[in-house]
């Protein structure tokens, strides 16, 4: 008795299981083509005064094996389909031309290009970018202090938060301090208001101008000084380096008026006579003037060279 009891139970048992999966495989939407209902002028803004307001075609739609935010249903074949409609306005027939899907597939919604090729690769099967680094980040992916590793995001977090953010402020993990409550700022945004980060405050816009305004003259000022200070500079460079120009030169001069000396060079010898040297050639010459005077007035110098060499 207690055998027939135990056999019926276990029959009822898969009955029951057989009954609940026949009504989910014939309520669940798998991925295929559906017929589907379109308002005209949504889909077709300029046909706003047409009739019929509804069409049908095939649309792709439903579930894929995984979730709709990894896997979705896109048409694989179509062909277009012309439906012709009454142009209430003008009472003239038109038509639109709509695409009409005939088979679909199941595709990833991310793509390779999601990824970020200097820490993640992509797995095709399980449509995700997938961490290469699982323990810890090479060195140019380090983070910084106070963050850590998170190997499931594949990027670094903020390691832990404070016991507790100043008024009017709350944790922010991306960008790893206390920001502005989204209270804070929708208030400001319904006040038409500016938002002072600092005090989470709602401020005139008026007063942030005239704040940004103050702090611009002295930035202004600032790099005003820096251009003269650039020209004073480069106006000393200029002056240097004409006087290095100037005095290399002058010293070239005098060295080569030292090292080459003329190669004829008059001397007075104690008898008045002119001396020309010219290497180890000595010459006395003999030098006698005289002078005329024309109907003019013009006086005219005769000079007189008598030479003797001697070696």
């Amino acid at each position: 008795m207690k055998v027939l009891s135990s056999i019926l139970f276990v029959l009822t048992f898969y009955a029951y299981v057989n009954c609940i999966a026949h009504s989910f495989d014939s309520s669940h939407a798998m991925c295929k083509p559906r017929l589907t209902v379109l308002q005209v002028d949504k889909e077709f803004s300029e046909k706003e005064y047409v009739y019929p307001y509804h069409i049908q075609v095939h649309q792709c739609g439903g579930s894929c094996k995984a979730h709709p935010s990894i896997q979705n249903c896109k048409p694989k074949t179509m062909h277009e389909v012309k439906i012709p409609l009454y142009d209430r306005k003008t009472s003239l027939m038109t038509h639109v031309i709509i695409q009409n899907h005939t088979s679909c597939y199941c595709d990833c919604v991310k793509s390779p290009m999601d990824c970020r090729f200097d820490r993640e690769d992509w797995k095709q099967d399980q449509c995700l970018c997938n961490c290469r680094y699982k323990e810890a980040p090479p060195k140019d992916l380090a983070c910084k202090a106070g963050f850590r590793w998170d190997s499931n995001d594949c990027r670094c977090r903020c390691d832990r938060p404070p016991s507790s953010c100043p008024p009017r402020k709350e944790w922010n993990k991306d960008a790893c301090e206390c920001t502005c409550t989204k209270r804070v700022i929708n208030r400001c945004q319904r006040k038409m208001k500016g938002l002072d980060y600092e005090s989470c405050e709602c401020v005139d816009v008026e007063a942030l101008k005239l704040r940004g305004s103050a702090a611009q003259p002295k930035s202004g000022l600032y790099i005003s000084l820096l251009i003269v200070l650039a020209v004073v500079v480069f106006g000393l460079l200029c002056v240097i380096t004409h006087l290095i120009i100037k005095l290399k030169r002058r010293h070239s001069i005098e060295y080569n008026q030292e090292r080459c000396p003329s190669k004829t060079s008059p001397s007075m010898t104690d008898s008045g006579n002119m001396s020309y040297s010219n290497g180890s050639v000595a010459r006395d010459a003999d030098v006698r003037t005289s002078h005329q005077t024309d109907s003019n007035g013009s006086v005219h110098f005769t000079t007189q060279i008598s030479r003797e060499s001697t070696l």
